[in-house]
């Protein structure tokens, strides 16, 4: 969705891990950008009856506040319908690339990321 998003738009590739030095980048996108298109991927896909064993939340979380000596960084959540709660973060990688999902209680935790990047994707 992001790959044709970025070609309907014209505009040039995401960088992954966005910075302050990219923040006049026609295009790129911080990570509150990142989560609220995630978002709405899947809303999309959950209309569409494309998902069918979760649920997208409209709740944006957070992690970071630099007095906990983090920068803030926020994610996508999904729940399944057990319950439990999973981040969907794909602020890490370029578009197109696959979202590092994990437990919400592990992002919440974590100052890094289990992410591996794959720069060829």
């Amino acid at each position: 969705m992001e790959r044709l998003a970025q070609r309907k738009l014209g505009f040039a590739a995401d960088a992954p891990l966005s910075h302050q030095r990219h923040a006049k980048q026609r295009g790129q996108m911080d990570c509150y950008d990142e989560s609220q298109n995630t978002r709405t991927y899947l809303d999309w896909l959950q209309s569409a009856g494309m998902i069918r064993h979760h649920k997208s939340l409209r709740k944006i979380a957070q992690r970071g506040y630099l007095l906990d000596g983090r920068y803030p960084h926020k994610t996508a959540l999904i729940r399944e319908t057990s319950g439990k709660v999973w981040a969907v973060d794909s602020w890490r990688g370029r578009n197109g690339q696959p979202p590092e999902i994990i437990p919400l209680s592990r992002w919440k935790a974590s100052d890094r990321s289990d992410f591996a990047y794959n720069p060829s994707i």
